[in-house]
């Protein structure tokens, strides 16, 4: 109960963080005990991509593992330094058949979707960050 009425006793000492490099962020590795994550975010219109890729950026995440799925992305965005794909790739969203129908109707509605891909911490920060400001975005994770 002491953790509910006084936030402060749970941390009572001071920590020290280490400086965090971008090597550390979305780091991916080609190993068959490691388990990828993937998670969908959903946005509803260009400047709010804009924003939550400048974040993820601003936070030291590489755009390695981001893959934006929208149409005209390149005329709205301009030049992105990830991947973009102005059509519905069925392969990058093989969740499920009902999760698949899902996605091609928002973005047959004109949804920008965002597929992040990599660790469970990783996917679990980067989609924090993205969903930070609320109603412009919608999270859906995968495993």
């Amino acid at each position: 109960m002491i953790a509910f009425f006084r936030p402060r006793a749970l941390f009572a000492g001071t920590t020290t963080f280490k400086e965090a490099t971008n090597k550390n962020f979305l780091s991916v590795k080609s190993c068959a005990n490691c388990k990828y994550t993937y998670a969908v975010v959903v946005f509803s219109h260009h400047r709010d991509v804009k924003v939550a890729l400048d974040e993820l950026n601003c936070a030291g995440f590489s755009h390695d593992c981001l893959t934006l799925v929208a149409r005209h992305a390149q005329r709205r965005l301009g030049d992105l330094k990830l991947a973009s794909n102005s059509y519905f790739d069925a392969q990058k969203f093989d969740f499920n058949q009902i999760a698949q129908e899902f996605f091609l109707r928002l973005f047959q509605k004109g949804k920008y979707l965002v597929l992040i891909q990599g660790s469970n911490q990783d996917v679990s920060a980067a989609s924090k960050i993205v969903s930070r400001r609320r109603d412009h975005a919608e999270v859906w994770l995968f495993e």
